[in-house]
């Protein structure tokens, strides 16, 4: 049942352009799980204020639910990354 919530929740969702999947996902009640591990699992960030953009999401995959990096935040990490590798070939090409 979580599961084809979540499928259907997805599926609503998509497809949502960059600064749209910014907004904040629903909350979710972890005693309808009726797991001991969910009840004991917190779901804010360690830190406040450090990402304004989501950087994880809950992917269903068949029968398992995945919490995979967002695709805002491997184009951050990845633009990041070639802006450094740039500013080092500029600097060392003399």
């Amino acid at each position: 049942m979580v599961l084809r919530e979540t499928e259907e929740w997805m599926k609503s969702s998509l497809p949502m352009s960059l600064f749209r999947a910014a907004k904040k996902a629903p909350s979710i009640n972890p005693e309808r799980f009726d797991d001991r591990i969910a009840l004991k699992t917190r779901r804010e960030p360690l830190k406040k204020g450090v990402a304004n953009f989501r950087t994880h999401e809950l992917i269903a995959r068949g029968n398992r639910l995945e919490f995979r990096r967002s695709i805002q935040f491997r184009i951050l990490s990845f633009g990041l990354i070639g802006v450094g590798v740039l500013c080092f070939l500029l600097i060392f090409s003399g």
